[in-house]
């Protein structure tokens, strides 16, 4: 294939793979050069890896960079004096917006951005993260405005921020190398270029990253492999609305559009493919040839197929003018269904009980020709181990596996870090400290054994050990410097503890000895002592004002004092120390050497540990869920999208007060609604056999009904007009109405649907229990009846039905049978003891009456 800008299209993914590995199995003029696939999602390189493994037996020598790093490269070819330019990059620029803000923050050109930022410090880190990431925008989307703040005409306190932030001709943010790379590949041939380039199920580019590939296809071969619904060119096609908009334009009678020539295109793309019509204009706009496009005919033998088919076709059932044939709705068609539960865990139940109906249906159907997408990966990641991670039956384990959660969530080294950097400035109460000793790298550090924490905790609760590390750290926060139920008089009475001998009167200080302590609960107590003295010490962060690199330097040492991690939790440790990393090399790009507080820095180091970092999970052998966001259009057997709730899906952008771009909207912008809207139909064209979609729409208080994302409302409305029977018909066949239990007897045949199903014994028994099928399915728990005084009333006391609400179980146990459960599992008071009550005033007293029995004290 020549150089020049050429697209290959299908419906397909897998065609497209196909045509791929047919491209880079051609021979190059270096047969040890490396292939160069750009792609905007890891979770698709793995998909293209396998797939051309899959087909050629190996997949090396192949690179798969993203559209902005990819465009680096050329530039640093094209342009030798911008090469590893990065001071504009959103990392460094952060720390540059924020030294410019902090700079002028009595200019009244900022007075705007003051009053965003006020005198929190992690609120101006805040609006400086903000900023940054919006001139980022600037420079691709919005060059022009960057070019006239340049030259110093109009803009408010944003164009003075960028007029500081650019001194000098070396300066090469991305607005101005991308013109120029542009620039230089139109002059003439540029050494150094890859000899081919492709793009691989890339949906959309910003139009100035479009100028930048037209020019490189003049040199280099650069191919796009798109997924498109139909071969037909439909960047040019209306809906029913933008018809009726360009006859009122032109003053038409909104009845007649003969005369404007417009074509019609099916309502559920119109609806769905905005973003993929705008980006086939872009491709047309700068001469993209194509060619003998793979597309493949689903046929019409299920309802999923029927609408792959219409879309392929562009077969407008919806149009009066043709009066198509309706398509006949049919229960036992499982292709595609929408699923109404009343929470997220009823919707993984459903999944479930759904994929093993697939499975028993097909034996040819594996775990790995399934994806499980969710708008909210990290809520249902919990609910997901819990529901498959351990099945009720062996039997019905399915093998699954979790992508593109980040470190933060997975990672408990990151958590507890970041956790022990928010205590300086903090009140230190119990319930900020004692979940640190679950983390058993920081129990490792100082020494702490597992069965210790409990011990600990009992320690604190006799002491009274409520919050403040010690008088000078209540001091610091503006309150009275006393050190009753401080950690350092917990930690001291203690240790005094295993010194001394207890209950003799004696006390040091006016600390009196704790009881008990001795043999191993004196190693224990130097330990916590430990810990406390190293908190006390991490107290003086709370003021102190660092370089950048003087805080990498900072926090490496924190973490060391901290955490001691094993083998096992090596990751973890890499990952939060290439934050730390980060913290110097975005110190060397910037140039900012001003002093920052904690705040910012703790703020950024949670940002970068919120990033995703790799393809973890994806595609790895057993049933794959995985976060549902743009540039995700995996092919898979069976696709089921949980979580598409109304306020959840599309995602909803709220654009900053101060953005421009979303001021002076224009053609190409970043639209995440739109995104996500072609995400939707780039899913619907990925299901192969079944498209399982699902939504909390039914509220688990009072049963009332709750919207669904407006995709599925599309979706079904367009099979409510083309249906035989219309919405009735849909709603019978195509919309599932789960029941509020898992063991409702619905589910085994009392409502006669069958489409309401499960495979778990437990519920099976549950319901038949519950009506009144069997007497019992195993022997009482009771023997003999409860005993009763005879005595009956109507009155039921408020704290007794609040008491019963909470947890009948122990309710029933308490009134019933006389049994009194101990008291775990609740969490620790941060509530400072005024009075003694309870066991303690018990303890108290008795050993003031011992004290006076061996004369210790005085009467």
């Amino acid at each position: 294939m020549a150089t020049g800008l050429h697209v290959v299209s299908s419906n397909r993914l897998e065609l497209l793979g196909g045509r791929l590995a047919d491209t880079l199995g051609r021979p190059r003029r270096d047969p040890f050069g490396e292939e160069i696939v750009v792609v905007q999602s890891r979770g698709m390189a793995r998909w293209v890896q396998l797939e051309l493994a899959r087909r050629t037996g190996v997949c090396a020598r192949t690179r798969f960079p993203f559209p902005k790093l990819f465009l680096q490269e050329v530039r640093d070819r094209v342009i030798p004096a911008a090469a590893g330019e990065k001071r504009f990059e959103p990392d460094a620029m952060t720390w540059r917006v924020w030294a410019e803000l902090e700079a002028h923050r009595e200019d009244p050109v900022f007075a705007e951005a003051s009053r965003y930022a006020g005198d929190d410090p992690r609120r101006r880190f805040q609006l400086a993260t903000r900023v940054a990431g919006l001139l980022d925008q600037y420079a691709v989307y919005r060059p022009d405005f960057l070019a006239a703040w340049e030259t110093g005409t109009g803009g408010d306190w944003q164009a003075a921020l960028w007029r500081a932030m650019r001194p000098g001709p070396d300066a090469w943010p991305e607005s101005r190398w991308l013109q120029e790379v542009v620039s230089g590949l139109e002059r003439g041939p540029v050494v150094g270029l890859p000899e081919r380039v492709s793009l691989f199920g890339i949906a959309g580019l910003p139009p100035a990253y479009m100028r930048v590939l037209a020019a490189l296809a003049s040199q280099v071969e650069v191919t796009l492999y798109s997924l498109q619904p139909t071969p037909e060119f439909w960047a040019y096609l209306v809906s029913r609305r933008e018809e009726a908009r360009h006859l009122q334009r032109v003053g038409g009678n909104g009845s007649d559009a003969s005369g404007l020539h417009l074509e019609r295109g099916p309502r559920l793309l119109m609806s769905l493919g905005r973003l993929g019509r705008g980006f086939l204009g872009q491709l047309a706009e700068h001469g993209a040839g194509g060619g003998d496009d793979p597309f493949e005919d689903p046929g019409e033998d299920s309802l999923l197929h029927v609408l792959q088919s219409d879309l392929l076709l562009l077969r407008n059932r919806t149009d009066d003018d043709a009066s198509p044939d309706r398509i006949p709705m049919r229960s036992e068609d499982p292709s595609l269904r929408v699923h109404v539960c009343h929470s997220p865990r009823r919707e993984l139940e459903v999944l479930q009980d759904q994929l093993l109906d697939a499975f028993e249906s097909d034996p040819a159907l594996e775990p790995r020709d399934v994806l499980v997408l969710t708008p909210d990966i990290e809520g249902y990641a919990p609910l997901i181990h819990a529901v498959f991670g351990a099945p009720e039956d062996e039997r019905c384990r399915i093998p699954y596996s979790i992508a593109d959660r980040v470190p933060l969530a997975e990672s408990s080294l990151a958590e507890a870090f970041l956790r022990i950097l928010s205590l300086p400035g903090r009140r230190c109460g119990r319930s900020e400290i004692e979940p640190l000793l679950e983390v058993p790298a920081l129990r490792r550090r100082f020494g702490i054994p597992a069965d210790g924490v409990q011990r600990i905790r009992a320690w604190l609760e006799t002491l009274g050990t409520s919050w403040g590390l010690d008088t000078e750290h209540r001091g610091s926060l503006g309150l009275p410097p006393f050190p009753q139920g401080t950690w350092r008089q917990g930690a001291d009475r203690l240790l005094l503890g295993a010194a001394m001998a207890s209950g003799d009167g004696e006390s040091i200080g006016g600390l009196g000895p704790a009881d008990g302590i001795e043999g191993e609960g004196a190693i224990l107590a130097g330990s916590f002592a430990a810990l406390v003295s190293a908190l006390s010490e991490l107290q003086s962060l709370r003021t102190r004002l660092l370089p950048l690199a003087g805080w990498m330097s900072e926090l490496g040492r924190c973490f060391g004092t901290f955490l001691l991690p094993e083998a096992d939790e090596e990751f973890d440790a890499r990952l939060v120390r290439g934050a730390l990393d980060r913290f110097g090399s975005s110190a060397r790009v910037s140039g900012f050497d001003g002093a920052i507080p904690l705040e910012a820095v703790r703020g950024q180091l949670e940002q970068w540990l919120s990033e995703e970092r790799s393809a973890g999970g994806f595609l790895r052998g057993g049933v794959t869920f995985a976060a549902l966001k743009p540039m995700r259009s995996i092919p898979a057997r069976v696709i089921a999208v949980l979580g598409l709730n109304d306020s959840a899906f599309p995602r909803q952008a709220i654009p900053l007060g101060f953005d421009l771009i979303a001021r002076n909207p224009r053609a190409g912008d970043e639209a995440r609604e739109a995104d996500d809207r072609h995400l939707f139909l780039e899913t619907l064209l990925s299901a192969r056999d079944r498209l399982h979609l699902s939504y909390v729409g039914q509220s688990i208080r009072d049963n009332a009904p709750l919207p669904p994302s407006v995709v599925v409302g599309e979706l079904l409305d367009h099979l409510a007009d083309i249906a035989d029977g219309g919405a009735p018909a849909v709603e019978a066949t195509v919309v599932v109405r789960h029941p509020l239990h898992a063991f409702s007897a619905d589910y085994f045949g009392r409502r006669g649907d069958p489409r309401l199903f499960r495979y778990s014994e437990e519920s099976r028994r549950a319901a038949e229990v519950s009506c009144g099928g069997i007497a019992a399915v195993e022997p009482p728990f009771l023997v003999g009846e409860l005993k009763s005084d005879g005595a009956t009333t109507s009155v039921v006391e408020l704290d007794d039905l609040r008491e019963f609400l909470r947890n009948p179980s122990k309710f029933f146990l308490g009134r019933a049978l006389g049994v009194r459960l101990p008291r775990t599992g609740e969490p620790p008071s941060d509530r400072e003891l005024f009075s003694v009550e309870g066991r303690g005033k018990f303890l108290l007293k008795q050993r003031w009456l011992e004290g006076l029995r061996s004369g210790a004290l005085a009467g």
